[in-house]
């Protein structure tokens, strides 16, 4: 088998993933189809650790958004 191809998710695919209010059918259907590819291993899902930090909540109502975010990068490692 070749080498699997590195993917680097940026800030905004990650909020996209994470946030249900813009989890359209396409995006599951998006995140479904990168989840199998990366258990065939065809794909490797990176994140950095600045998608950490950009994760953080700004103010205390962020706080749930902002959790599911961070959980929905570490799911992609």
């Amino acid at each position: 088998m070749k080498n699997p191809l590195i993917i680097y998710l940026d800030s905004s695919d990650f909020s996209d993933l994470s946030n249900p209010e813009k989890r359209t059918s396409e995006i599951i259907e998006l995140e479904s189809q990168l989840l199998n590819w990366q258990m065939q291993g065809y794909i490797e899902l990176r994140f950095s650790h600045v998608h950490l930090l950009e994760a953080a909540a700004t103010e205390h109502k962020y706080a749930d958004i902002a959790v599911k975010t961070v959980l929905s990068d570490k799911e992609s490692m």
